[in-house]
């Protein structure tokens, strides 16, 4: 996915000009990319608890993989925003499933720092696909690294399909007769009347997602085009957040495990 990032939102906004609309209509493939993560996530929660990860990641991989491949084709700004949508589903199924298999694998005193192994992936993936993806882009054009993209989602699928163990029948914590089956509809119910959750969504989950995504994967590389920096410069620019970020999650992910104080960290 990262590898598009650096040159993603000017491209938006060519094929939104193209297309006879705004350039504000960039941003809408971007809203329904993180639009669709998001609501694919409490789905992907339940699909996982009912029949485990593992099919759950390689078809989160083959739908994002495929939605990634589509861009190769000269589509207009909604066929495009519809790709992105879809893509946002097939990552939110693989981050799930991810976060599933860790739970699943991960011994109680270790969760915190189980859970930082979604981190250094996801930003380990950011700092190498803003470097190779911003590089690229100068030789295979935009169409060319869609291709590549595709072609890594495919291979990771792949592997999954064929080297990922299956986990569910060993690993779970309560019998079918303990456990509470809320319904998707009927759980939103429950946490949506739960202060605390919504006081956490709504002060910390909300805000730190619209900063990355509104400000360090779309204004950010348009604002650094508008200046004249290349494409190279602009990858490594935003690099920069996600190897701060990797530096922190080992340390930060050992201290809450060691002294359960979220509520200082988080401050």
């Amino acid at each position: 996915e990262h590898l598009l990032y650096s040159f993603l939102p000017k491209f938006m906004q060519e094929i939104a000009s193209a297309s006879g609309a705004s350039l504000a209509y960039a941003s809408m493939p971007f809203t329904a990319y993180y639009l669709c993560f998001a609501l694919s996530l409490i789905p992907a929660g339940r699909f996982a608890e009912k029949y485990g990860p593992r099919s759950l990641i390689w078809g989160g991989l083959i739908l994002a993989s495929s939605s990634v491949f589509g861009l190769v084709l000269p589509l207009d700004i909604p066929m495009i925003t519809i790709l992105r949508g879809l893509s946002g589903v097939g990552q939110g199924m693989v981050f799930i499933g991810i976060q599933a298999y860790i739970l699943m694998v991960a011994p109680p005193e270790k969760k915190t720092q189980g859970a930082a192994i979604i981190v250094f992936g996801f930003q380990g993936g950011m700092i190498s696909g803003m470097a190779i993806g911003s590089l690229l882009v100068s030789y295979l054009q935009p169409q060319g690294v869609f291709m590549v993209s595709a072609a890594i989602g495919f291979a990771g699928a792949v592997y999954c399909a064929l080297l990922v163990p299956r986990v569910m029948e060993q690993s779970k914590f309560k019998s079918e007769s303990d456990a509470v089956d809320f319904g998707i509809i009927n759980g939103l119910r429950h946490v949506l009347r739960n202060g605390e959750f919504l006081k956490t969504i709504f002060c910390i989950g909300i805000p730190a997602k619209a900063i990355l995504t509104g400000t360090i994967t779309f204004a950010l590389p348009l604002l650094l085009g508008q200046h004249g920096y290349r494409q190279e410069d602009i990858g490594q620019v935003i690099m920069l957040y996600a190897i701060c970020v990797v530096a922190a999650s080992g340390p930060i992910s050992r201290l809450v495990d060691r002294t359960g104080n979220t509520t200082t960290i988080l401050f």
